[in-house]
């Protein structure tokens, strides 16, 4: 992946805009499986909980989404093309459920744990 960034940023310095597309749309599934290689190579420290989340790889995509579609909004000059914004308003929403999803998630098991811990035991 990140020689295909090199080429497509020489490429796209030097003004040889017939070879960019054809590296974006080699460099974009490059950078997708890099997203999601991160959330494996993360899911290796057992250390950290927050990182054995099965969700991880795709909620790594979805912020790589997010954060591209939104640099890509930044640097265009005014112009930003309908697809893109779709795809940004898209990844945003779909980021923001697994946010609140996780949230909401934990709190019923922390609400269950904390209402049945004061049953279990026998009063008598």
């Amino acid at each position: 992946y990140g020689g295909v960034l090199a080429v497509h940023l020489g490429a796209s310095l030097l003004g040889r805009a017939d070879i960019t597309p054809v590296l974006g749309w080699i460099g974009g599934p490059l950078a997708a499986m890099t997203a999601v290689y991160t959330a494996y190579l993360f899911a290796q420290a057992r250390a950290r909980d927050l990182w054995q989340s099965p969700l991880l790889p795709g909620h790594l995509l979805i912020q790589a989404l997010v954060a591209g579609a939104a640099v890509l909004m930044l640097i265009t000059n005014g112009s930003v093309p309908d697809s893109l914004v779709v795809c940004f308003r898209l990844s945003l929403a779909t980021h923001l459920l697994l946010v609140l999803g996780a949230t909401l998630v934990s709190l019923l098991f922390y609400e269950h744990a904390f209402v049945q811990a004061g049953q279990s035991v026998p009063l008598a």
